[in-house]
């Protein structure tokens, strides 16, 4: 296990730029289903680095800040 997965420890990596599909969803407060809906629907800015989708922490920042 990754030390971003342990339940109840607080997210790590947020200085490097962008967030697991598994954190982004854990930040939003979703399933990561519904992320990855949102994602395929352009609601959700998101890259993919060979099988792995990121999404950009500051985009995650914002929405916290915007109450959405």
């Amino acid at each position: 296990m990754q030390p971003t997965e342990r339940p109840g420890e607080p997210l790590k990596f947020r200085s490097r730029g962008f967030a697991r599909s598994a954190e982004a969803a854990e930040f939003l407060a979703i399933t990561r289903q519904h992320l990855a809906k949102m994602i395929r629907a352009g609601k959700v800015p998101a890259r993919k680095y060979g099988t792995a989708t990121r999404i950009p922490w500051q985009w995650l920042l914002d929405q916290e800040k915007s109450g959405e």
